[in-house]
């Protein structure tokens, strides 16, 4: 659970460098923007992974 929330913790301090040295117009900011939202989304997926597997195991439905 800490790994999670340092991953967050990581992205919510990329974001908020982004804006602040990066222009408004600037694509790049845009790009980095897709980016952590993109790597966001992967790291609360493979949470959600973790634990529907966890759940699955736990009942051997499998």
């Amino acid at each position: 659970m800490y790994q999670l929330l340092y991953q967050i913790l990581i992205i919510w301090g990329l974001s908020i460098l982004n804006d602040f040295f990066l222009e408004e117009s600037n694509s790049f900011k845009m790009v980095l923007h897709v980016i952590t939202y993109i790597y966001g989304i992967i790291i609360i997926m493979e949470y959600v992974i973790e634990i529907i597997f966890d759940i699955v195991y736990y009942y051997n439905l499998l």
